[in-house]
């Protein structure tokens, strides 16, 4: 059982024709489909591929980004999108997650993950001093 697993989409898409993933070992920079962030020539990053639509279409995700969508998601999600549905949640949770959903984070996404919550207190606060 993941440790938080705490996501759970409605899969109200159209199912797609193929889906193949993998994880590849960079050889020159790419850019990650969720975070924007530069995958540097020798690290590791997950490549899919899928025909969806009957489009065809690839995106490469980040370690950082892998993690935190491997520890959050429960079933299905949506490509280029996992931090702002993230966000959402932590938001509809009062900022309240927990310290195990964050311990199997890469350093990098736990503190894009701590950033998000803050920015939830700082907001919440701001709201209850006016």
């Amino acid at each position: 059982m993941k440790p938080c697993s705490c996501i759970k989409n409605d899969c109200d898409y159209e199912p797609t024709a193929f889906f193949r993933h993998n994880m590849r070992k960079a050889k020159k920079i790419h850019t990650c489909y969720e975070c924007l962030r530069k995958i540097q020539p020798g690290e590791k990053y997950e490549y899919a591929i899928a025909k969806q639509d009957g489009e065809i279409w690839s995106a490469k995700t980040c370690p950082d980004c892998l993690s935190m969508r491997d520890t959050f998601y429960d079933g299905c999600y949506y490509f280029g999108n996992i931090w702002d549905v993230l966000a959402e949640h932590i938001y509809e949770m009062n900022g309240e997650i927990s310290e195990d959903c964050l311990v199997p984070l890469t350093p990098a996404a736990r503190a894009h993950v701590c950033g998000i919550i803050e920015d939830y207190w700082e907001r919440c606060l701001g709201e209850e001093e006016e």
